[in-house]
């Protein structure tokens, strides 16, 4: 387990997912601590101190419990890419193999064959952004 506290912005993070925390009752000066409980950690203070290791978490673990009952942070889920549009829209490759397998026989095997008519149809609803 990986668990990063930054005190500044009151967040608490356990292999990767963090929730905001009353971090108050942290020595004011200390900006963050870093943990894994395989290889240890560190806490990086503020200003000229030196950082510190440390081989136990047990000072911290009232707010890895208050971590526990907080709610996730939530980010913003950013919008799909017109790739991933494309992607999902595109035609299985089974299907397309076929349609152009037909053009071929059809000799058209250019613009104006089913597959590309297909493929065009998809890019030009999603074009490169």
């Amino acid at each position: 387990m990986k668990i990063t506290i930054v005190v500044s912005d009151g967040i608490f993070g356990v292999d990767g997912a963090f929730r905001k925390i009353d971090l108050s009752n942290i020595d004011s000066n200390i900006h963050a601590v870093q943990f894994d409980s395989v290889k240890g950690g560190e806490v990086e203070y503020i200003g000229e101190r030196n950082n510190e290791k440390i081989d136990s978490f047990e000072a911290y673990q009232e707010f890895y419990t208050a971590w526990e009952a907080a709610a996730p942070i939530l980010l913003p889920e950013s919008a799909p890419t017109y790739q991933e549009l494309r992607v999902a829209e595109y035609p299985p490759i089974g299907d397309q193999l076929d349609l152009l397998y037909k053009d071929m026989l059809a000799d058209k095997g250019d613009k104006t064959g089913a597959w590309f008519t297909a493929v065009k149809t998809v890019k030009d609803k999603y074009p490169k952004s």
